[in-house]
């Protein structure tokens, strides 16, 4: 077998997979309910989407993860696009998964990508200034806090 029947292989494997776990349960009302809820989504949901590996798609071996690329990516996110998820898996499993992945190697770094691929984390990467900026500014505003914290942090 060759790395294209292979690769192959595994995007069949992920779009079923990702039909199985989307036929699951992801139901308008089921959405509708998260809305209003604090998070907007389910941290049990969050565990399955880790557990049937699809957050360390994007991460390499080395750190944790899979190793594989955005086709792989792209055959769940496809079947994802033709269902319901409240799950924010665009933005903290590939956006965030591929930014901290491209960072140098540091402790933290690892325990970033550990943390993701286990389903304990969901993060996001902030890359805007104001909601449909698509431009960079010369100056930027965004702060920071920390949980209960009172005090401002700029983040430069």
């Amino acid at each position: 077998m060759n790395d294209v029947t292979l690769n192959e292989s595994a995007i069949e494997a992920f779009r079923d997979s990702a039909r199985d776990l989307l036929s699951r349960g992801n139901t308008t009302a089921r959405v509708r309910q998260l809305r209003s809820s604090e998070t907007g989504f389910d941290r049990s949901a969050w565990q399955e989407i880790a557990n049937a590996g699809w957050l360390g798609v994007l991460v390499s071996e080395q750190d944790g993860g899979l190793g594989l690329g955005l086709r792989e990516m792209s055959a769940i996110a496809e079947e994802i696009g033709q269902r319901l998820l409240p799950e924010p898996l665009i933005a903290a499993g590939v956006q965030f998964a591929a930014v901290v992945s491209g960072a140098p190697q540091s402790a933290l770094r690892s325990v970033l990508l550990e943390q993701l691929v286990g389903g304990a984390l969901v993060a996001g990467v902030a890359w805007q200034e104001t909601l449909g900026q698509m431009q960079a500014q010369d100056s930027l505003t965004t702060t920071a806090l920390a949980q209960g914290d009172t005090d401002r942090k700029s983040v430069v």
